[in-house]
């Protein structure tokens, strides 16, 4: 059912394409360096002598969290160069360099543990943007200020693990956290002058998802400025992005609960075809 359920989405966002935007279409392929940290609280039950045991809410800063980490990430865009198609891939790679105490249990490991963590994460997200204002400014050609906007909408794909262990070789516990698809809209801003360019985008998802372990509502902001080479459809870009999802689900007989933000900078590519 989740398969038929993302081939009608698929459809549906094939389906609203068809409009010049996508008449004469071309290719922009971005890959970028993100240099992002995973933050905020997790909580997980124990085993207490067989039977789960609720834990309080820790903060990731507990188990030495909070660093940014170095990964990789690639964006292919559709359309003008603005409006269009988008399907955008991270993967996070994170671990600590440092410990810190626990203030209460989490799965296997006890209250008081002196804790590290690794995170990982595969993000898949598809996206439509729809061009709905193009408007210049200026007397002079060449040098008018450029504005766009575009309405989006967003479907997303997330695998988390997070584990947390003893330096000591044990305990340690992990429990992952998956989705069958989130729904996003929200809206895309771009300001162009000269060889400059600035992109803004907001997403919102007030709880819509095909099922999965990922619940609520969720948030998305993504800046980034763009220096386009003269003569040549090439582009550096730095950027920065706020995430902020919850989950809630059970693994191999414990349940979890996270409340997660996922921000930092980016730095990339963009080259045109």
């Amino acid at each position: 059912m989740p398969a038929v359920r993302h081939a009608a989405l698929a459809c549906l966002l094939l389906s609203a394409c068809n409009n010049l935007t996508l008449a004469e279409p071309k290719i922009d392929v971005s890959p970028y360096v993100p240099v992002y940290r995973l933050r905020g609280n997790t909580q997980m039950q124990s085993p207490t002598g067989g039977v789960p045991t609720d834990n309080p809410s820790l903060d990731l800063n507990d188990f030495g969290g909070g660093g940014y980490d170095t990964s990789y990430g690639i964006r292919g865009d559709i359309g003008d160069g603005f409006a269009g198609l988008r399907i955008d891939y991270y993967r996070l790679n994170g671990g600590t360099a440092r410990r810190g105490a626990l203030g209460g249990a989490w799965g296997a490991l006890p209250a008081g543990t002196v804790a590290g963590s690794s995170s990982s994460m595969d993000e898949l997200r598809l996206g439509y943007a729809y061009d709905l204002y193009d408007q210049k400014f200026g007397a002079v050609k060449g040098r008018e200020l450029q504005l766009r906007c575009a309405p989006t909408v967003v479907f997303a794909h997330r695998d988390l693990r997070l584990r947390g262990f003893d330096d000591s070789g044990a305990p340690s516990d992990s429990h992952e956290a998956n989705d069958a698809g989130v729904v996003y809209g929200g809206a895309r801003l771009r300001a162009t002058y000269r060889d400059f360019s600035v992109d803004a985008e907001y997403a919102i998802s007030p709880g819509v998802d095909f099922g999965g372990d990922f619940h609520g509502t969720q948030q998305d902001f993504e800046l980034r400025g763009t220096w386009n080479m003269a003569m040549q459809d090439i582009g550096l870009f730095a950027g920065w992005r706020y995430s902020r999802f919850n989950v809630r689900g059970e693994d191999h007989g414990l349940q979890f609960r996270d409340e997660l933000v996922l921000d930092g900078f980016q730095f990339g590519i963009r080259i045109g075809f």
